[in-house]
């Protein structure tokens, strides 16, 4: 009697588990784009450019800023990512996830 009681809370415990982890691997993935078009801006002649360009390779629908100043380079991607919990129908949220990184121009980071 008392499973069939929780069973409900269990399932949509595990659907925000789930949910939250989505959200931590987008945002992973946003910082590791935002590095990658960090280190190629970093070693451009046209920083802009080479970030953004290297954001749309990514195949990611991503908002990509770019500053530069002080001899560095600061790449900061965004985007919104919808998540669907699972066990709970139709619920979803829309999340947004960004990143920024920030290089020295003119030197290659490897």
């Amino acid at each position: 009697m008392e499973f069939a009681l929780l069973l409900p809370f269990v399932a949509a415990l595990a659907g925000f588990i789930v949910a939250v982890t989505v959200v931590c691997i987008e945002t992973l993935a946003m910082n590791d784009l935002a590095r990658n078009c960090a280190r190629a801006a970093a070693v451009s002649a046209d920083p802009v450019a080479t970030a953004t360009g290297v954001a749309d390779d990514s195949g990611a629908r991503v908002s990509v800023s770019v500053r530069t100043g002080s001899g560095l380079v600061t790449v900061h991607v965004r985007r919104t990512v919808t998540v669907r919990v699972p066990f709970l129908g139709e619920m979803t949220f829309r999340v947004p996830v960004g990143a920024e990184a920030v290089m020295q121009i003119g030197r290659a980071h490897v």
